[in-house]
């Protein structure tokens, strides 16, 4: 009996426990009134705004890349045409070789062109250097009285540029060309000298060459126009020999020493405003300044 009653005690139990087990009537019984939210509220002011802040950023990128693609095309074009400038800018118009002697490679390049310069030479230039100019100092003495219808003379004087100088001389530089038919026209500030050892064409172009008689350098005109060609020849001074210095005041007129200045490039009215008051330029002023900047 005592028996039977413990396990009635033990139902009873269960029994009233029932109401506040975690059994799936229960869970669906205290979940019914409860109110069900979906993860994106789709329907709350929050959802609402960030879907209209979204369709504001997207028409501000959308305007953005308009302007941007707008911007960026004219941007394109612009930076386009600066960098087409800079290109004909920087755009060589000279070329200077590297070596000490520089006068004596461009009569090697204008002889045996770029390439041969810039890929046959490399490091060798020091030894191809004393060959060439060893090989033409036996040319020049086989070919002596071609020199003297040009007036290059003395021969002692250009073997000796060529044996033991660092550098060549002017006189050594239009001795070469003479040897190989090479016509050229130096320009030395606004003093230009030509020295045509044939008719200018095709096979015999006219070639320019600068010099810094400052600092010895000499440079190669890539490409000269007709245009640059003529202005060379009419606006600059043109010396007759390549040695030529001013000749006494006494042999010029007046107005050719005007000339002179012009061609030169000499601001006389310049000279006339630094000038005391009042004072009159007159030719032999005029003379030393030439003199000073010839």
């Amino acid at each position: 009996m005592i028996k039977h009653s413990s396990n009635m005690n033990k139902s009873n139990i269960i029994n009233d426990l029932q109401d506040y087990m975690f059994t799936s009537i229960n869970i669906d019984k205290f979940a019914k009134h409860m109110i069900q939210f979906s993860l994106k509220p789709k329907s709350s002011l929050k959802f609402i705004q960030n879907l209209n802040d979204k369709k504001v950023d997207k028409k501000i990128d959308t305007n953005t890349n308009t302007n941007t693609n707008t911007n960026t095309n004219t941007n394109t074009n612009t930076n386009t045409n600066k960098i087409d400038k800079k290109i004909e800018k920087k755009k060589e118009t000279m070329y200077r070789p590297r070596q000490k002697d520089s006068l004596f490679w461009c009569f090697y390049i204008l002889k045996n062109g770029y390439s041969n310069y810039e890929m046959d030479i490399n490091n060798q230039y020091f030894v191809v250097e004393k060959k060439e100019k060893f090989k033409y100092i036996e040319l020049l003495r086989k070919k002596k009285d071609l020199l003297k219808l040009h007036k290059i003379k003395p021969l002692t004087e250009l073997e000796d540029d060529l044996a033991n100088k660092d550098r060549i001389s002017i006189k050594t530089f239009f001795a070469l060309c003479v040897l190989e038919n090479i016509n050229v026209l130096l320009v030395n500030k606004r003093k230009v000298y030509e020295l045509l050892t044939n008719d200018i064409d095709s096979d015999h172009p006219l070639n320019i060459v600068h010099r810094n008689s400052e600092n010895y350098e000499h440079l190669i005109e890539l490409d000269p126009t007709e245009e640059i060609i003529k202005k060379y020849r009419e606006t600059y001074y043109m010396m007759s020999s390549f040695d030529a210095t001013l000749k006494s005041m006494s042999s010029y007129k007046l107005d050719e020493l005007l000339d002179l200045c012009k061609k030169l490039n000499i601001d006389i009215e310049e000279y006339k405003n630094n000038k005391l008051a009042k004072q009159k330029i007159t030719k032999k002023d005029i003379y030393k300044l030439l003199v000073l900047k010839y």
